[in-house]
């Protein structure tokens, strides 16, 4: 590691506290406004850890699909993405057997990550969430 990245990364550990803290609420406020929506479920916090939220990924269920709000939410120019593609479905490793009962599988096809930077407003946050719940009611 060179100087100046640690120096970087120095600095940024004066601020962790609060962007730990301001990833959280983000969370909360998202899991707050989505609440009545059964189709919507929260990737779960252990109770023996403290979790720092720093990506806020829902699980949907139902007829609204991932892309759904993923190409709403580009429509409003907010940038969302899928959870992670599992290493076995990457086209370098597609030929490899794998171990698996595709629980990852099932997590990419139905999992999204929300817009969850520390910057954000809480204005921003409500054009998300005013967004996804519009996908729902016309579900």
């Amino acid at each position: 590691m060179s100087n100046v990245v640690a120096g970087i990364g120095r600095g940024q550990l004066k601020v962790l506290d609060q962007r730990v803290e301001k990833k959280r609420q983000i969370y909360n406020y998202y899991k707050d406004a989505f609440k009545d929506i059964k189709e919507i479920e929260f990737m779960p916090m252990n109770e023996w850890a403290y979790c720092n939220c720093w990506l806020t990924s829902i699980i949907l269920k139902g007829k609204v699909t991932p892309l759904d709000i993923m190409i709403e939410l580009e429509k409003e120019n907010i940038e969302s993405r899928p959870l992670w593609k599992p290493m076995h479905l990457q086209p370098f490793f597609e030929k490899y057997d794998y171990i698996g009962n595709e629980i990852s599988d099932n997590l990419f096809d139905t999992g999204l990550c929300l817009p969850s930077d520390s910057k954000m407003t809480k204005e921003q946050q409500d054009r998300v969430i005013d967004t996804i719940k519009r996908l729902f009611i016309n579900a």
